[in-house]
């Protein structure tokens, strides 16, 4: 008994002091994002004026982008996806579109790069499945992992593994930011971190065959102990 209440005590200090070593920040604490209104925006997609909702939207990305506001990024880049859709834009429109979205993305840093880079991953994806434009535009000099490249006879996977690799990239405030401001969860039990919901994504993605021999973890996954500290 008293062997067995020695090593629960030992377990007990080294548990705590690892815990005060790696100086892991606190989960409890959440960064608050102002919601801005899109009320308008909506009536404009819901009335069948989806060309002006998106130059309303690019407006108010402007902003998000100036206040470094990720929840209405977010909400920005979900309701151009959605405007697109029925906005009866030619091909070369928009390429373009997204061309500027991609700029955009490469010149972020800190979490609204992560959340743009999952937000843009979905959006190329659907493009992609719909066979909605060609990268036919060799006047359009694409930033891929840093390098500068012409599309043509495109192969969708470099640009999807520049999003993905940055899903997690080295920032630990993806923990102190609640997932729910972003994304709308009934979870109340877990409360999971923008940092849960990247990570799943992330690990979903790479989950699958097509992708597992080209999976970057090394690089994507450094949210090591050497971030956190």
């Amino acid at each position: 008994m008293a062997i067995r209440n020695f090593i629960l005590i030992f377990c007990v200090f080294i548990v705590s002091f690892l815990g005060k070593a790696q100086s892991f920040p606190e989960i409890d604490k959440k960064i608050v994002f102002t919601k801005a209104d899109f009320s308008a925006i909506d009536k404009l997609i819901k009335d069948g004026l989806p060309n002006q909702a998106i130059v309303q939207l690019l407006v108010l990305q402007k902003q998000a982008l100036e206040e470094n506001n990720i929840c209405n990024y977010h909400e920005v880049i979900t309701r151009i996806i959605q405007s697109t859709r029925f906005s009866g834009m030619e091909s070369t429109e928009l390429q373009k579109l997204f061309f500027k979205q991609h700029e955009i993305f490469n010149s972020l840093k800190g979490p609204i790069k992560n959340i743009a880079a999952f937000d843009l991953s979905i959006w190329f994806e659907s493009l992609q499945y719909t066979n909605a434009f060609q990268f036919d535009d060799e006047s359009l000099l694409w930033t891929i992992n840093g390098e500068s490249v012409k599309l043509k006879n495109f192969n969708p996977t470099p640009i999807l593994q520049s999003y993905h690799t940055e899903y997690l990239k080295g920032d630990k405030l993806l923990m102190a930011i609640a997932s729910n401001q972003i994304f709308n969860s009934e979870d109340t039990k877990h409360k999971p971190t923008l940092y849960d919901i990247l990570a799943n994504k992330y690990i979903s993605v790479y989950g699958q065959s097509e992708y597992t021999d080209t999976c970057d973890w090394e690089n994507t996954l450094e949210f090591s102990q050497k971030d956190l500290s």
